[in-house]
């Protein structure tokens, strides 16, 4: 009996286009866009199952961009993205592909964030916080905890000793 062999060489996936609510960050750009009916003309770009949103310019925002880990892929997206409205201009660097102007040298986070329509703030702050203990804030004291303090409400974490293969003897 042989093993079987593949018929034709391995391809790389194509970007598939999907709706924009399918993103991954869809929650992050409709939570901070400054202008939001911006995601009734967004797309979700699929890569390796991973689908990314790719917000087009508009009112409020100047330019784009999303980083599609090889310039292949960026070339695909490009194409993916060409035609439709809001994403003129497209151009790709290397993985990166941009639409809209470029992005002007030096801008500040602030002014870097003014360019892509986004708000300072999220418009409804996310109710989730990093967990106490896993280099996120302790809310309650106002500081981050020490790593020998628990997290507040929960119970310390009991540490023993155990030689290797005590646990498994019986």
């Amino acid at each position: 009996m042989t093993a079987p062999t593949p018929t034709s060489a391995w391809q790389p996936p194509f970007i598939r286009v999907m709706p924009p609510e399918e993103a991954y960050d869809f929650e992050y750009y409709r939570a901070r866009l400054v202008r939001s009916e911006l995601l009734r003309d967004a797309v979700a770009l699929v890569l390796y199952r991973i689908p990314l949103l790719a917000v087009p310019t508009g009112p409020s925002r100047r330019g784009g961009q999303l980083h599609m880990a090889t310039p292949e892929y960026a070339n695909q997206a490009a194409q993916a993205l060409n035609g439709r409205w809001g994403f003129n201009g497209l151009t790709t660097n290397g993985p990166l592909v941009s639409w809209g102007e470029p992005i002007p040298q030096g801008l500040s986070p602030h002014a870097r964030r003014r360019f892509h329509g986004l708000r300072e703030q999220p418009r409804d702050p996310s109710p989730m916080q990093p967990p106490a203990g896993h280099d996120g804030w302790c809310l309650a004291q106002g500081r981050r905890p020490t790593s020998s303090e628990p997290p507040s409400g929960r119970p310390a974490i009991p540490r023993a000793v155990v030689q290797a293969g005590a646990a498994n003897a019986t």
